[in-house]
């Protein structure tokens, strides 16, 4: 068309186009769903989707890295009662539906809290093309019994979760060393850490993988045995 300006980018050779947009899309390849002082929906670090809106062949290029190449971490409130595990205002189903990777940091630092099993997971249903789910767990540990009992319960919550992930999905538990998994879970043992007074003697800990693990194993849970579609995860709460 006529006075129509071309995209700079597409002057540049592909290899380097690729270069730039995963510099823009996938910086660290690792997405933190966060707050900030300035943003209530922050994401750390800082993407540019606007890149997609550049052209046609541009957002033909680039539309798959935001899932392919970034694993996508979201700390979530573990003993939250009327509320799906994600909000749908943070992460869509439309989102949820391409995720590739996912970090879920479970807290469990909650003084009050309902049971496991009252949690509403049906959220995780909406991963239909998850290859790899990694589970973290941030816990409030102190001489109070009902704190060793939730530690004892975490298998029943591991549990919950596997069951709604399909089989041929990997699980990964707790987060690794240096990365940016671990950089999140600990800020949230911080922030957490500085809600209880000394004499409350609460220590607030990132639990190791290989605890979850034997935790999730002491369960046996069916991976995937508690999937069923579910054209809307968030009907439920949208109507309220």
């Amino acid at each position: 068309m006529a006075g129509t300006v071309p995209c700079p980018l597409l002057a540049l050779p592909a290899e380097l186009r690729i270069r730039i947009y995963e510099a823009s899309l996938a910086p660290t390849g690792c997405l933190h769903l966060t707050s900030s002082a300035t943003c209530r929906k922050a994401v750390v670090p800082r993407v540019s989707p606007p890149l997609l809106a550049a052209c046609r062949q541009v957002y033909d290029e680039a539309k798959h890295l935001l899932y392919t190449k970034n694993s996508t971490c979201v700390v979530v409130d573990a003993g939250a009662l009327d509320a799906p595990l994600i909000a749908e205002s943070r992460l869509p189903q439309s989102v949820l539906q391409r995720l590739r990777r996912v970090c879920l940091v479970l807290d469990c630092t909650a003084t009050y809290r309902a049971p496991f099993t009252e949690l509403d997971l049906d959220v995780l249903r909406a991963f239909t093309s998850i290859e790899e789910l990694r589970i973290a767990v941030v816990l409030r540990t102190d001489p109070d019994a009902a704190s060793a009992a939730m530690r004892d319960m975490l298998g029943i919550l591991l549990a919950l979760i596997l069951e709604r992930i399909p089989a041929r999905v990997r699980i990964e538990y707790g987060v690794a060393a240096g990365s940016d998994e671990e950089e999140v879970a600990n800020e949230l043992k911080v922030r957490r850490q500085k809600t209880f007074r000394r004499e409350q003697r609460v220590t607030v800990v990132v639990v190791d993988g290989s605890e979850l693990k034997g935790r999730a194993d002491e369960s046996a849970p069916e991976q995937g045995s508690n999937l069923r579609e579910m054209d809307d995860v968030f009907a439920e709460y949208r109507v309220r």
